[in-house]
């Protein structure tokens, strides 16, 4: 039996070194196709679980998809970098409506004054006072209320209720002429008998007791009777 040879003595044998080489390369690239059909595997079913889990049919959709997330990931680092500034924005917009709203309110009283004044001079031209005059405002308030101007409610009040002429002052009457007594109980004339009596009766007639009075104790100082 022949002596055993080492591997590298059969190497040195370009026949065996050359089939030696082919073999080698083959099971490199038979490796290297394995990892690959591996590693090829590996990458689908990570898509294919991916797909699932984005619940998208193709790499079309999945495309489309990323790219969404990706924008929407970035839209969301914005706005929480743009919130700061949203928040300053609704602040300054809440104060300027509560400043528009008291300035609307300030308004409208001002103008409801306004109102009540115009239809307060309404009625005092129409002479209205009392009970008259606040049924006027009642009724015309009632008219403004479903908008109308206070003028055109108060012509459309008045139209329809006229207020009663106001009138006329009775003429004053004449005074009436006071008798006028002697300085002397004595002497009396007819006349100042008669023009005593004439006053006497017309006091009767109205019935003026502070006269009568008067004219009874003048003719009994000077002895005139009156009846």
């Amino acid at each position: 039996m022949g002596e055993v040879m080492t591997f590298d003595e059969i190497l040195a044998d370009k026949t065996y070194q050359s089939e030696f080489d082919k073999r080698l390369t083959k099971a490199l690239e038979t490796d290297r196709t394995n990892r690959e059909t591996e590693r090829k595997a590996a990458t689908e079913k990570e898509r294919a679980e991916m797909l699932a889990k984005l619940g998208v049919k193709d790499d079309t959709e999945l495309e489309a998809t990323l790219t969404y997330l990706a924008e929407k990931r970035q839209a969301d680092a914005q706005a929480e970098a743009d919130k700061p500034e949203i928040e300053r924005i609704k602040g300054e917009l809440e104060t300027l409506k509560t400043a528009s709203g008291e300035s609307k309110a300030l308004a409208e009283s001002q103008a409801k004054e306004l109102d009540a004044l115009r239809l307060e001079k309404a009625v005092r031209e129409k002479g209205l006072s009392g009970d008259s005059a606040e049924l006027a405002v009642f009724r015309i308030e009632k008219l403004v209320a479903s908008g109308k101007t206070v003028a055109e409610a108060a012509e459309e009040y008045f139209t329809a209720n006229p207020p009663p002429e106001p009138k006329e002052p009775k003429p004053p009457q004449p005074p009436t002429p006071e008798f006028v007594p002697s300085s002397t109980a004595t002497n009396v004339t007819p006349s100042e008998a008669d023009s005593l009596k004439a006053q006497f009766e017309e006091a009767k007639k109205l019935r003026d007791t502070a006269k009568i009075s008067m004219l009874t104790r003048i003719a009994s100082e000077k002895n005139i009777k009156l009846e």
